[in-house]
């Protein structure tokens, strides 16, 4: 009897030993049937005397494909075609095939694996895991037609879904496959932001579970909910919920509608009616029982992913949780996002000072035509239009309109606030275009300085929001194309975590 096929994670793997998992025990032992080292076409072949071996027990065993570690010029370290310099992982796991077939053996295969072992038939754990990444369900034994992978212009095909869930085994993630039709009853859901200095000055962000009734097969979809004092007084739902995003059905104002975010692990989430679209995994959980929720709230606050009281100080936060420590059941995770979208990601970050005032413009037009390059007055900044900042948070890019499509840039310096502009100079010329993205009038800039401190870049758009006095023109924002700037991280209390911090502080 024989089952072959290849290995792939992003290309074809090489120096990966392909065996059947008879004792369920994610290795190859010995007396396992088992290929020779995949070659550059990751190609294998498992061959076993089915008289010696039962149907019985060869049936039923999954392929496991091992990834090794190790040093690119060792033979047993797996390396992927697509990048031959660089082993295929920093850290060992194990790509798998459920039972019964040959074929490709690769993320996807594993995520589906998952779903059997879990007690899902082959063909339903197919059918959830491709709802879950939202990829076509025949991509999950082949994706090396989808076009190759860009760490500069990230597209939303089933290579980058596989990618991730690569992402996710090697950084130790349990993958599993949701029941994407099951009904979806509201819970509360993990702590995702906390911002504390007195019982008067607060802000708290949870992901909530909304109740979705059986058969709908869009996961479990989540509310944004968000809540908060200041100076002592409920904080204005326009304050909390203060971004829109330009979506197919134009700009979304983001509140608690609930919006997509789909089962299992990893899995597919639409933010703010799909303007954010995202695949993303939850890393290992890290029980917190019994320690201090200081001492966690503390680590939390100094790295990167913790979004606990950010640029803020501790001391009220610290003082308010006191000795109290975490109750049993709690825990903290690193939850790993990556913007998919192949359509341009825009949105509006800030709808209370991001909008330039009426009497200024209310078109793309008359924006052009009230900010003329030839009225500018250097060194001092009116007369340009602010396009963020460049190599540093104290240098900032503007803009001012020659003729027909030209612009002139300028740079200027900001003060520590970040709010005071001075010191302008004429940079380059450059070029400007207005095009319409999904309905919405929007104008891009090119030809200026590199804007190296900031994942996406300065744009002006129109909006209506309907009525009399509707009609707007803000700056928005456009998330860039590569990995890094569409990679983010959030460590994350789980529910029972979530809760107990919220009691102890009377939130």
């Amino acid at each position: 009897m024989a089952l072959s096929g290849t290995v792939s994670i992003d290309g074809r793997v090489k120096n990966v030993v392909v065996c059947l998992d008879l004792n369920t025990n994610n290795a190859c032992d010995a007396g396992e049937p088992a290929s020779a080292a995949t070659g550059a076409d990751g190609a294998y072949a498992v061959t076993w005397d089915a008289n010696t071996l039962p149907a019985t027990q060869t049936s039923v065993a999954a392929l496991i494909a091992p990834v090794a570690t190790g040093t690119v010029d060792q033979s047993t370290t797996a390396i992927d075609m697509s990048a031959p310099d660089a082993a295929a992982t920093t850290s060992a796991y194990v790509l798998k095939r459920p039972a019964g077939a040959g074929g490709d053996i690769n993320p996807l295969t594993t995520l589906v694996q998952a779903g059997v072992a879990a007690g899902m038939t082959e063909a339903v754990a197919r059918e959830n895991a491709a709802l879950q990444l939202g990829v076509a369900a025949a991509k999950i034994d082949g994706y090396q037609d989808d076009p190759a992978f860009d760490l500069a212009r990230i597209g939303d095909n089933a290579r980058t879904a596989a990618r991730i869930t690569a992402s996710a085994l090697r950084d130790g993630a349990t993958l599993s496959v949701g029941d994407q039709s099951a009904a979806s009853p509201a819970a509360v859901g993990n702590l995702v932001a906390l911002n504390y200095t007195s019982a008067s000055n607060n802000y708290l962000r949870l992901l909530n579970q909304a109740e979705q009734a059986a058969g709908a097969g869009v996961g479990r979809p989540a509310i944004d909910r968000r809540s908060g004092t200041t100076a002592g007084v409920a904080t204005a739902h326009s304050v909390l919920y203060n971004q829109a995003y330009l979506t197919a059905q134009g700009w979304w104002v983001c509140d608690e509608r609930p919006f997509r975010s789909m089962a299992g692990n990893p899995s597919r989430s639409g933010f703010c009616n799909d303007g954010l679209p995202q695949i993303g995994y939850n890393g290992p959980d890290n029980a917190l029982d019994g320690q201090t929720m200081a001492s966690v709230l503390t680590e939390m606050h100094a790295s990167p992913y913790g979004a606990i009281n950010t640029g803020l100080a501790m001391d009220g936060l610290l003082s308010a949780v006191g000795t109290a420590a975490f109750p049993v059941g709690s825990t903290n995770f690193l939850r790993r996002n990556l913007v998919v979208s192949n359509q341009p990601v825009i949105w509006i970050n800030s709808l209370s000072i991001d909008a330039r005032p009426q009497s200024q413009a209310t078109t793309l037009d008359q924006l052009v035509a009230g900010y003329p390059a030839s009225a500018v007055v250097l060194p001092d900044p009116r007369g340009t239009l602010s396009l963020g900042v460049t190599t540093t948070v104290l240098r900032n890019l503007r803009v001012a309109f020659k003729t027909g499509n030209a612009v002139q840039f300028y740079e200027c310096d900001l003060d520590a606030t970040g709010a005071n502009v001075s010191n302008c100079a004429a940079t380059v010329s450059g070029t400007q275009a207005i095009t319409t993205v999904n309905g919405v009038r929007v104008m891009r800039f090119m030809g200026g300085p590199a804007q190296t401190y900031q994942n996406h870049t300065r744009l002006y758009a129109e909006v209506d929001w309907g009525g009399t006095n509707g009609k707007w023109v803000f700056m928005a924002r456009e998330l860039n194309t590569d990995a890094t700037s569409r990679a983010s991280g959030n460590l994350r209390f789980n529910p029972t975590a979530g809760s107990a911090l919220k009691t102890q502080l009377g939130l």
